[in-house]
């Protein structure tokens, strides 16, 4: 999802930041969901599990070899645009 948005928006740019502000994309996304903001002709539920989901991911596949930022680094972003706005997400860029 988010590297779908940067696309968008005419980001191209691979790295950390780039990476983080992609997770953080997906948390807004994930966010919106959970609240109800997005409309839906068939409503997506999000419950607790499917957010550790999120989290273990980030775990599991972190490559050490990529600059995408630590898993702990990720998380936060994810969590930043989950409980933020696009701003938020944005000011990861610098």
């Amino acid at each position: 999802m988010g590297l779908r948005a940067q696309v968008r928006d005419g980001l191209t740019e691979n790295g950390r930041e780039s990476s983080l502000n992609a997770d953080c994309l997906t948390g807004l996304y994930a966010g919106d969901l959970f609240l109800g903001l997005r409309d839906q002709q068939t409503p997506i539920r999000l419950s607790a599990g499917d957010l550790d989901e999120a989290v273990v991911s980030f775990l599991a596949f972190d490559d050490p070899g990529e600059d995408s930022g630590s898993p702990f680094e990720r998380s936060d972003a994810f969590r930043t645009g989950f409980l933020g706005e696009k701003a938020d997400c944005d000011a990861i860029l610098g």
